[in-house]
């Protein structure tokens, strides 16, 4: 019983992990893209 509770433990761990690394990355990800519009003037659709 206590190594299925360090596994389900450890699974959570990992998945709550990778949820909120995605999470912050996806915030780096837009924060550089506006940063980077900003810097040239234009919306990033534009911006080759």
């Amino acid at each position: 019983m206590e190594g299925f509770t360090i596994v389900l433990l450890t699974g959570w761990l990992l998945l709550l992990g990778s949820f909120i690394g995605m999470y912050f990355l996806d915030q780096a990800t837009k924060q550089a893209a506006e940063r980077r519009a900003a810097s040239a003037g234009q919306t990033p659709e534009k911006n080759r």
